[in-house]
């Protein structure tokens, strides 16, 4: 029986803005002139805000914040990949790198910038030939199915002013090829109080899991480690045709359309310098927050359930020759515990009042919303909460005219009182309210949707990846025979090209995240009847109890009165040279 799911991620829809933003200014005098000053960092520009917004980060779910990865490659295929986790000083902390995506990827989508990690490349088809994908024809580029006004490297959006740029390529002669940010984030810091003791930081290890039983390259590296589900790759329409899952990642460009996108019609369509594909990108990519339950007796749904010999049995492929085993895709990695909280702060310069809007909404677009980072954010790890604690700014003037101004606070509170982050944001959600309503309630539900403090979660679970019903059950038994193979749910869903398999748009009006159905994967499709040869046919004659070696039966199929199909008689066919 097919069961609603979410999927691990879903999009923020992008619209491009009514007035395009300004293009890439000169590099010559860049931050020197009058209308350049407040993005540069040459001058402190009157008019602009200068400051900091001290932040804190409670973790909702465990999280794991990973620094080196180290796998076995050729040499040990039967061993896992360990994450070794990110310190600070010698303390677990959150870089500062890390901070800095989950604050700009929802500044980007909620100001209408243009996308700011997406790198262009040819979208290919291919086919399978032996055991191999062939290349077999090109569909355009990334960037053509992205609007024009939301392609990286084209115009200074607000998001490329606040956090800084890089071209890729190069850029045209006398124009800017990078940018500094005028936005500064620190590392997240473990707050050390009673709750955050430091023998309390880490999960409890597996204690399924034991790592004397691993060889020299672990080592000290799996001890005390959790193993997580394999973290499948996502299976984007420019990689091979057999993966390819343009239904989850693309939509009709028109906006008319919600039928199923099948690989053939992604494939089939033309694509030109004067043709624009029939499809766009659905948008920005969020990582959903899984329903939590402790008190349930699969407290941990990102650990895996497989057997530890059924992981690290080597494979040989008999096309390349290459040893593989479940275990090289698989990672041990040290989460964090929940209820943890880090300390990290935000410095600013010449900040529009608009702009620093923005910033105080991509902390905090709502007071229930949570924010996801880290490893294995589809597997339900790295639900936080972002919580802006203090806004102060940075006088100059007044500073330096105190009598002992090295003595003067650096830092100075708002002069206004509903000055506030909170009320920043809220300032922002009303312009992106009239702005791009589809936008904002996309972020609304994809960050309101949990089961945490505030949440709005219906109950229908998320999935690491979708499942077929039989794997739906075998996970709800805890059993690891719900991993792997995750291609299937794909595979059978491309078959049947119905809508409730397609990854439907947020759109504005929208009252939850839509859903996707499990799938059963051992239904069969029964095959076209054979056509006879002209040779084999002979006269129609009833069907007899006993059927002879090379006598074949026909099915003649007609269309009922319903429309539908249906077999209007039977017939046996045997060779006229029969001697029966």
């Amino acid at each position: 029986m097919s069961t609603k799911f979410r999927n691990a991620y879903h999009f923020i829809p992008r619209k491009e803005p009514l007035v395009a933003w300004p293009s890439y200014p000169p590099a010559a005098g860049f931050g020197k002139t009058a209308e350049t000053e407040k993005f540069g960092h040459a001058v402190y520009a009157p008019g602009t805000l200068s400051g900091r917004i001290r932040c804190r980060v409670r973790l909702e779910q465990p999280t794991v914040i990973g620094a080196d990865r180290h796998v076995g490659g050729q040499a040990h295929p039967d061993h896992y990949a360990v994450v070794a986790p990110f310190t600070f000083d010698g303390r677990p902390a959150i870089p500062a790198a890390s901070l800095k995506g989950l604050i700009s990827s929802i500044a980007e989508a909620a100001s209408q910038s243009t996308y700011r990690v997406l790198k262009d490349a040819a979208l290919t088809v291919g086919e399978i030939v032996g055991a191999r994908s062939v290349h077999k024809e090109t569909l355009g580029t990334v960037y053509q199915y992205v609007p024009d006004g939301l392609r990286p490297g084209r115009y200074a959006s607000m998001a490329d002013r606040l956090f800084g740029f890089v071209r890729d390529g190069v850029a045209p002669a006398g124009q800017l090829q990078a940018l500094a940010g005028r936005v500064r984030i620190s590392h997240g810091t473990l707050d050390l109080n009673p709750v955050n003791a430091p023998d309390a930081v880490y999960e409890d290890a597996d204690p399924s899991f034991p790592p004397t039983s691993y060889e020299a390259f672990e080592g000290e590296l799996a001890k005390d480690t959790t193993r997580l589900k394999e973290l499948a790759q996502p299976m984007k329409p420019w990689t091979v045709y057999h993966n390819a899952t343009p239904n989850m990642y693309f939509k009709d460009r028109t906006g008319a359309s919600t039928d199923h996108i099948s690989k053939d019609a992604f494939s089939q369509t033309p694509v030109t310098p004067q043709t624009p594909p029939a499809y766009v990108v659905q948008g920005q990519k969020v990582y959903l927050h899984h329903l939590y339950k402790p008190e349930t007796p699969d407290e941990q749904p990102w650990k895996s359930r497989t057997a530890i010999n059924d992981d690290r049995e080597v494979k040989i492929n008999r096309a390349t020759r290459e040893k593989s085993s479940d275990a090289g895709r698989k990672s041990l990695v040290r989460p964090l515990r929940r209820n943890l909280e880090f300390d990290f702060e935000i410095k600013f310069d010449n900040l529009a009042s608009d702009e620093l809007d923005l910033l105080c909404f991509a902390l905090r677009p709502t007071a229930a919303f949570r924010h996801k980072i880290g490893y294995g954010k589809p597997l339900g790890l790295g639900s936080v909460e972002v919580t802006p604690v203090a806004l102060d700014y940075v006088e100059r003037g007044e500073r330096y005219k105190s009598a002992d101004v090295f003595s003067a606070s650096r830092f100075a509170l708002p002069n206004v009182l509903d000055d506030t982050p909170a009320a920043r944001s809220t300032r922002h959600r009303l312009w992106l309210e009239g702005a791009d309503p589809a936008a904002l309630n996309a972020i609304t539900l994809l960050g309101e949707t949990h089961a945490f403090g505030g949440g709005n979660h219906d109950g229908v679970p998320v999935l690491w990846v979708p499942l077929t019903d039989q794997k739906y059950a075998k996970m709800l038994e805890g059993s690891g025979d719900a991993e792997g193979k995750s291609f299937r749910w794909f595979a059978k869903t491309e078959t049947k090209k119905k809508a409730i398999y397609r990854l439907k748009p947020i759109e504005d009006g929208m009252t939850s995240i839509p859903t996707l159905q499990t799938i059963d994967h051992e239904e069969k499709t029964a095959p076209p009847p054979a056509t006879p040869h002209a040779s084999d046919i002979a006269a129609p004659m009833e069907s007899p109890r006993i059927l002879f070696e090379g006598d074949r039966v026909e099915y003649r199929i007609g269309t009922g009165k319903d429309g539908k199909l249906q077999a209007i008689d039977v017939r046996v066919i045997r060779p006229a040279n029969s001697a029966r």
